[in-house]
């Protein structure tokens, strides 16, 4: 608990305006980790235009700069476990200015990227080295480094097209039951079973087996939409 009295007052104050409506936790604990920043980089240098670094160029300005790089695309969790990890050097170079004397005008803030190539975009370049007819000892690394997700990509879109083609065998059967007892199905009813998921469609065979009529489907395509 704070040795402040202004700051104990305050909580005491929370404490007694939120109690009635939930739970209350003074001085709650944070569990902290050991968080790692990628790439840290601190320039020293100018870059010069003659060094063709495009884009990086300009990520590589006077401020210190935070690299954070993922091989698929980024989650609200992943933008904000980024952003603590800003946060943390932050408060690691204000401690060390104070230590240093050193003005407030003389802070930066180290500016965050995050790097979220497709993975389509690594297999291409994979395809490319493979295709050269000469590889160096680089080349040949970065080939290697490269194939694990050439693979991945290439059962992803296996177990992809499996779960395609079961959703759509699903929904024939379904369209032939429908069929077979209530006729014609209307086109829109149709166009909704056809977007419905594996799991929905089983769901459907059962259900349909108490329906009296197309309002029976109707309801329950609603309910799944």
């Amino acid at each position: 608990m704070s040795q402040f009295p202004h700051d104990k007052l305050a909580k005491n104050l929370f404490e007694l305006l939120l109690a009635p409506w939930g739970s209350v936790n003074l001085q709650r604990v944070i569990q902290s980790e050991t968080k790692f920043v990628d790439i840290y980089f601190e320039p020293n240098l100018t870059v010069p235009d003659s060094a063709n670094l495009g884009l990086l160029a300009q990520c590589l300005d006077r401020y210190p700069a935070i690299f954070e790089p993922f091989r698929n695309p980024v989650t609200v969790d992943d933008i904000q476990m980024c952003l603590v990890k800003v946060f943390e050097v932050q408060q690691e170079l204000n401690r060390e200015h104070k230590r240093l004397k050193q003005p407030a005008s003389a802070r930066v803030t180290p500016r965050l990227w995050i790097l979220t190539p497709t993975l389509d975009l690594f297999l291409s370049l994979r395809l490319e080295l493979a295709a050269k007819q000469t590889i160096d000892v680089e080349e040949q690394e970065l080939i290697m480094q490269l194939s694990p997700l050439y693979l991945e990509k290439i059962e992803a879109a296996k177990q992809e097209g499996e779960t395609i083609g079961e959703a759509k065998g699903e929904a024939r059967m379904i369209m032939r039951l429908l069929n077979r007892r209530f006729g014609s199905v209307p086109e829109q009813f149709i166009a909704q079973i056809q977007q419905l998921t594996v799991q929905q469609l089983e769901d459907l065979g059962e259900a349909l087996l108490d329906f009296t009529s197309l309002v029976d489907l109707e309801n329950w395509l609603s309910q799944k939409s």
